[in-house]
């Protein structure tokens, strides 16, 4: 059976109330469909199309070949921030800035904009929105069933992320960078081992410093 992955944005869901008094969604349109079994959109592969404020990192870089369901994870993330909060989790004025802040910026931890929020509901939510697709919920059942916990007052799968993780993403997102300042570190490491006052250093508290100049030793 196709697997077919939209983005899921607020105008293309309505809420129906049963006789029971129960609520129903209902999702109307996905915006831009992608049959992730054919490998490519049922609408224009390649192409950005949709609500940006809603699009997973891997749609907003038109990367077909990474969407599937966890993107649809990212998009019910995105509606369940605003649910909470009031306020969709990427905010700029033009396009390019949106995508940007999709691609490389981290949201605002809900509990920062409504702080009597239940940890509980940002830790579920900050997991739907994490950047890359294998640190979210593998489905959107998984999701719900996340969810279901949180209602029935039982501990929720999710697990904040650590400062340490969130050091690491940063470092994974900005590779070029850290590899320079790696080979700073070194080069710095490189100089302070050949000054002077190193060497009277390592003489007096860490035995005899060896050079290839014995003379200098």
């Amino acid at each position: 059976m196709p697997s077919v992955c939209g983005i899921i944005q607020p105008s293309n869901v309505i809420v129906e109330r049963t006789a029971e008094g129960r609520w129903v969604p209902y999702v109307l349109d996905f915006g831009v469909a992608h049959d992730s079994n054919a490998g490519h959109s049922l609408t224009q592969t390649g192409a950005l199309l949709g609500t940006p404020q809603y699009m997973s990192p891997e749609q907003a870089r038109s990367d077909t070949k990474n969407i599937d369901r966890r993107s649809d994870v990212y998009s019910l993330g995105a509606m369940l921030y605003e649910l909470l909060t009031g306020v969709p989790p990427v905010q700029a004025e033009n396009l390019t800035d949106i995508l940007l802040q999709v691609l490389d910026v981290e949201p605002t931890p809900p509990r920062q904009v409504v702080p009597d929020l239940p940890v509980a509901l940002e830790t579920v939510t900050l997991k739907c929105l994490q950047k890359e697709p294998a640190a979210r919920y593998d489905s959107a059942k998984a999701l719900a069933e996340d969810l279901r916990r949180y209602l029935d007052d039982v501990p929720v799968q999710a697990r904040r992320v650590s400062v340490v993780r969130k050091l690491l993403k940063k470092a994974r997102r900005n590779k070029p960078l850290v590899a320079v300042g790696i080979a700073l570190v070194l080069s710095l490491l490189g100089l302070a081992s050949s000054h002077p006052r190193s060497r009277l250093f390592a003489a007096r508290f860490g035995g005899e410093y060896r050079t290839e100049d014995h003379g200098n030793a």
